[in-house]
């Protein structure tokens, strides 16, 4: 018995790329994490069990933003996941795992994974709230731009 506890770090996408990176680097990228994803599920499968209670905690690099209806990013707007987010999120629901912050704010609505991204914010960072300016991310390779993102995620399973 006892408490499952997991993190992991799976490799960011092609997104953080300069366009040129990201015609090159992209099929590599994303069978890489699609990889890691599976590996990470394989792994929780096999050290959790099909029932044991746990929480997974890590930097998924989600690649999530937030646009408001005036197009504007920003953490307080309808969340834009990347298509590989909807795919790892999926596979860790194949776990039974859900994501915390849906259930923090959530107020006990059905999970699917359209509601799930409604409530998604920064798990770790800031958000712009109390007056401290919003956590941004510098690119890793490319041109260096600053992006709003929220890249991290903690889900949970039995808690």
């Amino acid at each position: 018995g006892g408490l499952n506890i997991f993190t992991c770090h799976i490799t960011p996408g092609p997104t953080v790329a300069s366009k040129w990176g990201k015609g090159v680097y992209a099929p590599s990228v994303l069978r890489a994490r699609r990889t890691q994803a599976r590996q990470l599920k394989e792994f929780v499968e096999k050290h959790a069990g099909a029932c044991a209670p746990m929480i997974l905690a890590g930097d998924l690099n989600l690649s999530i933003s937030f646009k408001t209806e005036e197009g504007v990013k920003s953490f307080h707007g309808t969340p834009q996941p990347q298509p590989e987010a909807s795919h790892i999120l999926s596979l860790l629901r194949g776990c039974g795992l859900e994501e915390a912050t849906f259930h923090i704010r959530g107020e006990n609505s059905p999970v699917t994974p359209e509601t799930e991204l409604a409530h998604f914010r920064p798990t770790f960072g800031y958000t712009g709230e109390g007056g401290v300016p919003a956590e941004r991310s510098i690119t890793s390779i490319g041109d260096g731009s600053l992006h709003n993102s929220c890249d991290d995620a903690v889900l949970f399973r039995g808690v």
